[in-house]
């Protein structure tokens, strides 16, 4: 979003501007709490949920930004979540 509201500005703007700020942000937040599961939670739970997310964004990603999912990134979940199954027996 932050590189559509500033693709006809110059460059800095797609740096500084609001929903860039807001990514950049929320990278720092979620690499904070990282640390913190990788500290409390094992790591092969940690390897699932970070394998999920994938899922997780797909989804959010129809759902807020409307965008098309085609039968590429269905297979690609497909395979995403059959590695995590195969990866916990």
């Amino acid at each position: 979003m932050g590189a559509k509201q500033s693709s006809q500005k110059k460059l800095i703007s797609a740096y500084i501007n609001p929903c860039t700020f807001t990514a950049y942000f929320l990278y720092i937040v979620v690499t904070i709490f990282t640390v913190y599961a990788l500290k409390e939670i094992p790591l092969k739970l940690f390897y699932t949920t970070t394998s999920l997310k994938f899922v997780l964004v797909l989804i959010l990603s129809k759902l807020v930004l409307c965008e098309k999912i085609d039968i590429n990134k269905i297979i690609a979940i497909g395979l995403i979540v059959s590695g995590v199954i195969i990866f916990n027996i």
